[in-house]
């Protein structure tokens, strides 16, 4: 749906940064573009709306658009400004440039300057906001809507804001072009913040996203478990859904009747399922602060193997 909503809040944005009313051609072609962009979209839509009927209206449009956007029910919660942060490290190695250019695109749009004099000895006031090129303010509108848009979702990836990164693109090509045009020295100085740059974060990746990523992962906590002796036992998410267990633990997630990870929610849907293993400890992956229910209760009996930060991994039976 944001291939619908996407170009005409972009395109209205412009407008409104603008100031001016779009011409009567312009208004013209949305109508004429919008048909022919459905015609287009409808070779896919159509085969499988009548392939899948409402099944596919339900899951792809209510469950995978709506339901994304305003709840938390796919599990990737992030704060408002998660995409503050994400988007500038979309465009390295040009990073430095692209901040240099909002800085110069905010000065440009909010830059004041004082009462002049003219030769006649009246004094003129020139307007308070001064526009940037039209490519500049289409390019702002670009990376605003979709960077706007997703902060308000309740479920975010770094993947959604990947239509605003050529809008970034744009900006950083701009200064670029402007900064080495006519100077020598500049172009060099280009080159050189690139790379280096280009060098900060390839030192980052190595000696530094290694122990974040322990933390976003349940790698290392799959692996302790096989160490201590747990490599087959089935895996129960409790209070949480983990991703990335889908591939650390493949085969062995307890699933609903669709083959959706199914998350417990109580103490009495754990013993349940444990009730199901016929007497076989099974693995428990749940957050830090919900480790104490398992140790507290006296129905199951819990052994913590190990915590990567953000979640706990525990070899967990139905207490006999």
């Amino acid at each position: 749906l944001i291939g619908i909503i996407f170009p005409f809040a972009i395109v209205g944005f412009f407008y409104l940064l603008s100031r001016r009313w779009p011409s009567r051609s312009f208004i013209i072609s949305l109508l004429w573009g919008t048909l022919l962009a459905f015609a287009v979209a409808s070779v896919w839509y159509l085969p499988m709306y009548l392939r899948h009927g409402n099944t596919f209206i339900n899951e792809f449009f209510l469950e995978h658009h709506f339901q994304r956007f305003t709840s938390n029910k796919y599990r990737h919660p992030q704060p408002f400004y998660f995409y503050l942060w994400v988007l500038p490290l979309m465009t390295l190695p040009w990073l430095p440039f692209f901040l240099a250019s909002l800085c110069k695109l905010g000065k440009g749009i909010f830059h004041h300057k004082g009462t002049k004099v003219t030769k006649d000895g009246s004094k003129k006031s020139p307007p308070h906001l001064h526009s940037p090129t039209p490519l500049l303010l289409f390019s702002a509108a670009w990376l605003a809507v979709p960077l706007i848009f997703f902060s308000f979702s309740g479920s975010k990836l770094p993947g959604y804001i990947l239509p605003a990164v050529p809008a970034a693109v744009v900006f950083v090509a701009i200064l670029v072009y402007e900064l080495a045009r006519n100077r020598a020295a500049w172009r060099n100085a280009v080159m050189l913040i690139a790379a280096l740059t280009f060098g900060v974060a390839i030192a980052l990746l190595i000696f530094v996203m290694p122990n974040y990523a322990e933390t976003d992962s349940v790698k290392m906590l799959i692996q302790a478990a096989e160490e201590h002796g747990y490599g087959s036992r089935r895996v129960l998410n409790f209070q949480t859904i983990s991703h990335s267990a889908e591939f650390y633990a493949a085969g062995r997630l307890l699933r609903d009747e669709q083959g959706k990870q199914l998350a417990l929610s109580s103490i009495g849907e754990l013993t349940s399922a444990l009730v199901n293993e016929n007497g076989h400890t099974a693995l428990v992956l749940t957050p830090i602060e919900f480790a104490p229910q398992l140790t507290g209760d006296e129905s199951i009996h819990t052994e913590i193997i190990q915590n990567n930060g953000d979640l706990v991994i525990a070899a967990v039976s139905a207490a006999k």
